[in-house]
């Protein structure tokens, strides 16, 4: 006979808010472009959708938990990035702190935002037509970085893969492989196998894109962000939940 052991669940308890306007999101990158006669509407929707993902709280029953702030890096002052509102936070603990891994949701799904739906239908700067989207997401990614070295796990799989994908030198990667192995620690975690590997192929396609950076006498056109997580996805027997 099997006997199944109960255990009481420890994870950090979803922001809904948060899952909401991440919804919100994949709405917009389902729904494609407007039409001309709505293009103005659907453009100042989307400045609304990004105010209030960087606008959104943590609940009080996350923050309770913290006590002192996290050490912000070096902003990138840049025109059209706003500040995020952050929480505060303890160190670094066996037991991450329920704050910390919210904040971490929400700036991935910022992160998710300007690398899709910004990126495309948002004007831009007929100069460099990613300047804005991608400056914010940097931001945003650097605190997310600062926060991710401070935990030793993170049983949330949405914001190790955003966080993996904006991890381009080896230091960040390392640092994310660390808080998976540190996750996969723990009695109640799941295998990260599947995550690990579509990480690796994301870092194999941006590694080739870098690699080919200063040849563009052919004319070819960088991978776009979606289309990289398109080609790694196609190849997937199962479509990752990310829960």
């Amino acid at each position: 006979m099997t006997y199944i052991r109960e255990q009481i669940s420890h994870n950090t308890p979803p922001n809904f808010a948060v899952l909401q306007l991440l919804s919100a999101v994949c709405d917009v990158n389902m729904l494609g472009p407007p039409d001309a006669a709505s293009a103005a509407d659907h453009a100042n929707y989307l400045k609304v959708l990004e105010w209030r993902i960087r606008n959104a709280p943590i609940p009080d029953s996350a923050s309770s938990s913290s006590s002192s702030s996290y050490p912000s890096p070096p902003s990138h002052s840049s025109p059209g990035t706003n500040d995020i509102t952050t929480t505060s936070s303890s160190s670094s603990s066996s037991s991450p702190s329920p704050a910390l891994i919210q904040e971490l949701y929400k700036l991935s799904t910022l992160i998710y935002f300007h690398r899709t739906a910004a990126a495309k239908y948002l004007p831009q700067s007929p100069h460099n037509h990613n300047r804005l989207d991608s400056a914010a997401a940097e931001k945003a990614a650097d605190r997310g970085f600062a926060i991710l070295s401070r935990l030793s796990s993170c049983e949330r799989q949405f914001p190790l893969f955003v966080l993996g994908c904006e991890a381009h030198t080896d230091e960040r990667r390392s640092l994310v492989l660390d808080v998976m192995a540190g996750t996969e620690g723990s009695d109640a975690s799941r295998s990260l196998n599947y995550l690990r590997l579509l990480l690796h192929a994301i870092w194999a396609q941006g590694d080739l894109a870098a690699g080919s950076t200063g040849t563009s006498t052919t004319g070819e056109r960088e991978i776009g962000y979606g289309e990289k997580l398109a080609a790694v996805f196609s190849h997937c027997s199962v479509l990752p939940t990310f829960v």
